[in-house]
């Protein structure tokens, strides 16, 4: 061999050597393991891999979010890059790349570590009534409500309703998480009026119902609560209304609501009727026995927290001044232009503390009153200072105010009550 031959000998090998080198590109991958209801799996191993016979490797372990990442070296002529783990019941779980030979970087589709049943479940939902004469006469709306997790807390959401007749049951399936159902019955039901909404279980107010989870039973019975029957002389009447400092409400301030749900209790707490509010958000009671009767309004995520006490009786068979107003997280009663009772000094409430916005005072009686609100820091120097008349409600804009600690000084009829608060 001359010297020529040898030194093409050498530049093919070494143009040879560096078309294969140019070949080899790393590419950066990321993905994430996850359950099959989408909550994330940490501490499992990945292993990927290139085709183009490039073996598996090691990606490390998914870190608390589930994710895992790296670098993978693969042939630019691979045409898919792949990511293995063994899942939960020790079988090859595999998702695959299509690669266009020149994105340095990819995200895998998730690897669903485990399917198990309590990641999605069934619930079937049934109502009835104790009378059986009238089994088959009555219709009912089913409705499905979930328990879902915000940034401020849990909240409740509708999220399905179902028409059934006695004796069948609305299935909803391919469920996840926390839900409550509630029964009411439909207007034409040969028992309609008779029966108050109910929660499972055994619930007229959603605060006192039982949640159902993949845990409960597939099936559930409501057995709807029996109103009391009433013949008499007596009448409730009243309003809903959007309260203020309302969240993610269409409603102005003052606005009626329309179908809300209104239960009214006798004085052994028992339910005696229920309607709810009309289009003018108006609602009533009618053909009451004498005696003391106590109304809740029924609104999700929003707690009666201050209810209606009224009294029927001979000379006052008739209370048509009663009103309930939706607040940002209650809801709360009262009787309309209702004066100070000598000697009765109503309590105000001071609700939600730590304070970003709004400083928020509920008047917990059901009496109108004159109320002196002052606001000072701790040094007593004075921030506000107005003299109110309030019914159930007042917003103060704490949105001037410093981050710091405050007090608060109500006066009413001469007694004081006093809070503090943080503002952040």
């Amino acid at each position: 061999m001359n010297t020529k031959t040898l030194l093409q000998i050498v530049i093919l090998f070494f143009a040879s050597l560096s078309y294969t080198i140019a070949q080899i590109i790393p590419v950066e991958y990321q993905g994430q393991v996850t359950l099959s209801n989408g909550n994330p799996v940490s501490g499992v191993p990945v292993l990927v891999s290139g085709d183009m016979g490039t073996t598996f490797q090691a990606a490390g372990f998914t870190n608390v979010s589930g994710y895992y990442s790296g670098v993978l070296n693969v042939a630019q002529a691979s045409t898919y890059f792949l990511a293995q783990i063994i899942g939960c019941n020790n079988n090859y779980v595999t998702t695959v790349f299509n690669w266009n030979g020149a994105d340095t970087s990819v995200l895998f589709s998730p690897l669903v570590y485990c399917n198990t049943v309590s990641d999605t479940f069934s619930l079937c939902i049934n109502a009835f009534v104790t009378d059986t004469n009238s089994l088959n006469a009555n219709t009912y709306a089913i409705y499905l409500i979930q328990s879902a997790t915000t940034a401020s807390g849990d909240s409740l959401y509708l999220v399905n309703t179902d028409t059934i007749n006695a004796g069948t049951f609305a299935c909803f399936d391919n469920l996840v998480g926390t839900f409550y159902a509630k029964a009411m019955m439909l207007p034409g039901s040969s028992d309609y009026g008779s029966y108050v909404p109910t929660y499972q279980s055994n619930a007229f107010l959603w605060g006192n119902a039982s949640a159902l989870n993949s845990n409960s039973q597939s099936y559930q019975n409501i057995n709807m609560i029996p109103g009391t029957p009433a013949n008499g002389p007596g009448f409730i009447g009243g309003l809903v209304t959007q309260g203020a400092n309302r969240l993610e409400s269409e409603n102005a301030v003052g606005d009626p609501i329309p179908g809300v749900d209104i239960i009214l209790t006798n004085s052994s707490g028992l339910a005696v009727k229920h309607v709810q509010t009309d289009q003018n958000g108006m609602y009533s009671f009618s053909n009451l026995e004498y005696g003391l009767y106590q109304l809740c309004a029924d609104v999700l995520n929003k707690p009666c927290i201050a209810p209606i006490v009224v009294n029927i009786a001979a000379g006052q068979d008739s209370v048509t001044n009663t009103q309930f107003s939706v607040g940002a997280d209650a809801v709360f009663g009262w009787f309309t232009n209702s004066p100070v009772v000598a000697g009765q000094v109503p309590i105000i409430r001071f609700i939600e503390n730590p304070v970003h916005q709004a400083v928020r005072l509920y008047n917990s009686s059901s009496q109108l009153i004159t109320a002196e609100i002052t606001i000072t820091d701790i040094t007593g120097r004075v921030y506000h200072n107005q003299v109110y008349e309030l019914n159930r409600e007042l917003t103060i804009n704490a949105e001037p105010l410093s981050s710091g600690l405050y007090l608060i000084r109500c006066k009413v009829a001469g007694e004081y009550q006093h809070f503090k608060f943080v503002k952040q």
